[in-house]
Parts: C-alpha cells; sequence; structure tokens
C-alpha cells in the first residue's frame, strides 16, 4: 500500500509539470509564493502563448504581455519582482531573436507597434526599438511626477499622496527592470545601440 501510494504522489507530480496555464492566469502565477516551478510554468505558457502559437506572433497579447510584466516590477508582493522580471528577462531575449519573426527584423518592433503607450513614447527617439523600451521601462517605474505642491506635500505620478513604501517599490521596480534587461543579453546583440547601453548604466 505504502509503495503503490508514493507510486501515485510521484505521478501526480509528473501531470502538475505539463499542466498549461491560460494566458491571463499566467500573470497571477508569475506572483505565486507557493514555489518558484509555477513562476518558471507560468512564464513559459506567457513566451508560447505570444510567440509561439500555430498562426504565427500575437503581436496584441504580446504588447499586452510586455506592458504587464514592467507593471509587475513595481508591485509590493514579496515574489513578484522576481517572477515578473524573471519572465521580462525570456520575453525581452525572444522578441529580439529573428528566428521568431516571419520579417527580416526582430519581433520587438512588430510588438511595439501594437502598444499604444509604447507609441506615444516613441516621439523624439526616432524608431529605435531599444529606446522605446527604455523609456517605456523608465515610464512604468517613475514614481514622481511632479514637485511639492501649494501645500507642501509631492505627489506620485498618479496624482496621489506619496507613500515611502510605494516609491520604495518603484525604486526596486526600476532596478529589477534593469537587470532583466541585462540578463536577457540583448546588449550583446551585434545591431543594439551603445548609447541606449549608456543610459542604462545612468538609469
Amino acid at each position: 500500500k505504502k509503495k503503490s501510494k508514493k507510486k501515485k504522489k510521484k505521478n501526480d507530480n509528473i501531470v502538475e509539470t505539463k499542466k498549461i496555464v491560460p494566458f491571463m492566469d499566467t500573470f497571477y502565477e508569475l506572483s505565486s509564493e507557493d514555489s518558484p516551478g509555477d513562476r518558471s510554468i507560468a512564464a513559459r505558457d506567457l513566451i508560447h502563448h505570444c510567440f509561439l502559437t500555430a498562426q504565427g506572433i500575437n503581436h496584441k497579447d504580446a504588447a499586452y504581455a510586455l506592458t504587464r510584466l514592467m507593471n509587475g516590477l513595481c508591485t509590493g508582493r514579496a515574489a513578484s519582482r522576481q517572477g515578473f522580471a524573471s519572465c521580462l528577462s525570456s520575453f525581452l531575449s525572444v522578441a529580439y531573436s529573428s528566428s521568431f519573426n516571419e520579417s527580416d527584423g526582430s519581433a520587438i518592433e512588430d510588438i511595439l507597434k501594437h502598444d499604444d503607450v509604447a507609441m506615444k513614447l516613441k516621439v523624439g527617439l526616432e524608431d529605435n526599438p531599444a529606446a522605446i523600451v527604455r523609456q517605456k521601462l523608465l515610464s512604468t517605474t517613475q514614481f514622481l511626477e511632479t514637485e511639492a505642491t501649494n501645500t507642501g506635500q509631492t505627489k506620485n505620478r498618479f496624482g496621489r499622496k506619496m507613500k515611502g513604501i510605494e516609491e520604495r517599490d518603484h525604486a526596486f521596480g526600476r532596478l529589477f527592470g534593469i537587470l532583466a534587461v541585462v540578463r536577457s543579453g540583448i546588449f550583446c546583440l551585434k545591431d543594439f545601440p551603445s548609447v541606449i547601453v549608456q543610459g542604462y548604466t545612468k538609469d
């Protein structure tokens, strides 16, 4: 009996590793505090949904995922920053890989075209995807927007009174975001602009 129970438990674990996480649920799973394995499975399925569908790259969902991943960097949950940063690193690595794109360029350029916020940030940045991604990360993790008001209070970019813990979360979010970009390996790409790399070192 003991042997059969042990065997059954082992089989259950095998089924667990093969589960497919629905796209919208992957963002919740990336914040899982139960197991790093859950976060890894969620990241795998998010990448698969965005880049490895039968129809090719899902640019619209990929653009949505990029925004959610960057927003997730600024959350205060213990495991969230790690999960979102790790997935963002993999996401950028795949997005910059030309082998996953139907055209001659990388997928990131087409993904950004489906991102309304990114297109607004594009002004003054020519048409450089690397510059747009950096500006998007800076904008997402920018907590302070206004100087001290007439009442002497500093407000955040959401128009609310600044809280120390929220400011800290955004500062850590930017740090984890930059680390994710570095770990993605895109700095080593042949045509990656050196000026953007220098910009990240100052951020």
